[in-house]
């Protein structure tokens, strides 16, 4: 189970290339921080057509918001507000298909 205090870590471990990013210090100890980072990453993989990263993310995303309520709160209001899939016909259609079910009605209710 991650906790909150956790997701720097497990972030980094799907994602080593986030390590230097998320190891700044006012940054490793905050949450939204942590996930508005997250959010650019995602972002990029969809602007770089990179969908097994698209893909990737979106699960961690899901797995991260399964966890724990203040992680599904932090996920809902944070991360998923950083994404810009509903400002591109293309992202909306890629989080359509790839977005976990529970993801994606959670998505769509922002």
């Amino acid at each position: 189970m991650v906790c909150p205090t956790q997701v720097k870590d497990f972030l980094v471990s799907h994602f080593p290339e986030l390590a230097p990013e998320l190891s700044v210090p006012e940054i490793q100890h905050s949450l939204p921080q942590q996930l508005r980072i997250f959010a650019i990453f995602t972002q990029q993989a969809v602007e770089e057509g990179s969908l097994t990263t698209l893909k990737e993310c979106l699960m961690v995303a899901d797995l991260l918001r399964a966890e724990d309520e203040q992680l599904a709160h932090a996920i809902q209001n944070t991360y998923l507000r950083g994404l810009h899939f509903k400002q591109n016909a293309y992202a909306a259609q890629l989080a359509r298909l790839l977005m976990p079910s529970q993801l994606y009605a959670v998505f769509t209710r922002n």
